[in-house]
């Protein structure tokens, strides 16, 4: 695999034990990830508009890496990068993907190339891998050898799909109401219902349920910009329709254009640094709040 260039290497040359909490540098990991243009007009613009896949992806990642058994401190930014690269463009395995780092790092330590490698996919990804360190809250998938990153996903979301499918033919009652009124959306959900919103940064967390002790909690996926760029990548990696239908119920969760929806999220943001996407996103036309058609989330 050839390798591909990185944008501002003179910002990533630092070792993974710093990373840098300037937007500078937030912008030179996210250009080069997300490739999302120049730093220049509109530079303080795109800091704030990715400044929370930095926060809760990049720099937990990172920190995780450098923890625990088989740590990679020593390891640069720009290193990863060029994994991260690999992955986004060539449709690689994961021994494949260990076999390019190993080449271009002259490393032969197979849990280090392990751990850089699986690093990378989550920086990708949205998800969290086994082996990726640190203790990241939420359901862990594992990354074969032989399969691709899409494959990975494929198989991780066929089966969420056939378990959604499963929950709702056991329970026909869950389906009596069948449309999603504009009313519906994650601020009634707190305000009306008491439930308890978890933000997530795992999309295979997203609108899971838990009972705590009489509280009912629901975790929210919230990275809708993450989403709508795997929708753009020509190396397809996380289902098409997935990505979509996430987005369809963040738009039905946090409708832009409900007013106090959007005031609320805006605070929220401020505390919990959580993606501002989610306000750009589309109203979801009344055919799709149907339950029929969320077919991974539905249950």
């Amino acid at each position: 695999m050839s390798s591909v260039p990185l944008h501002r290497i003179d910002q990533l040359q630092g070792s993974l034990r710093k990373t840098p909490n300037t937007p500078t540098f937030s912008l030179a990991v996210t250009r080069t990830i997300w490739t999302t243009g120049p730093p220049m007009p509109g530079f303080q613009l795109r800091d704030k508009e990715y400044r929370s896949y930095f926060v809760h992806i990049y720099k937990e990642l990172t920190a995780a890496a450098c923890s625990g058994d088989s740590q990679i401190p020593d390891l640069t930014h720009k290193q990863i990068l060029e994994i991260v690269q690999q992955l986004k463009v060539h449709p690689c395995t994961k021994s494949e993907a260990q076999d390019f780092f190993r080449s271009a790092s002259n490393n032969n330590d197979a849990q280090r190339i392990e751990r850089a490698v699986i690093l990378a996919a989550g920086l990708l990804v949205p998800l969290n891998f086994k082996a990726g360190g640190g203790a990241r809250r939420g359901a862990t998938v594992s990354w074969e050898n032989n399969d691709t990153l899409s494959q990975m996903a494929e198989k991780e979301f066929a089966a969420r799909l056939q378990t959604s499918s499963a929950a709702r033919t056991k329970c026909p009652s869950c389906n009596r109401v069948t449309k999603f009124p504009r009313s519906f959306n994650a601020r009634q959900l707190t305000r009306i219902a008491g439930f308890e919103i978890i933000w997530t940064n795992n999309l295979l967390d997203h609108l899971l349920l838990e009972d705590d002790d009489g509280t009912l909690k629901v975790y929210i996926f919230h990275q809708a910009k993450i989403l709508e760029h795997h929708l753009s990548l020509a190396n397809t990696i996380i289902p098409s329709k997935l990505s979509k239908e996430t987005l369809h119920t963040l738009a039905m969760l946090i409708p832009r254009s409900d007013r106090r929806v959007r005031k609320w999220y805006k605070g929220l943001q401020k505390t919990h640094v959580l993606d501002p996407g989610v306000l750009s996103l589309e109203y979801l036309k009344p055919e799709l709040r149907d339950i029929d058609h969320f077919k991974f989330w539905g249950d």
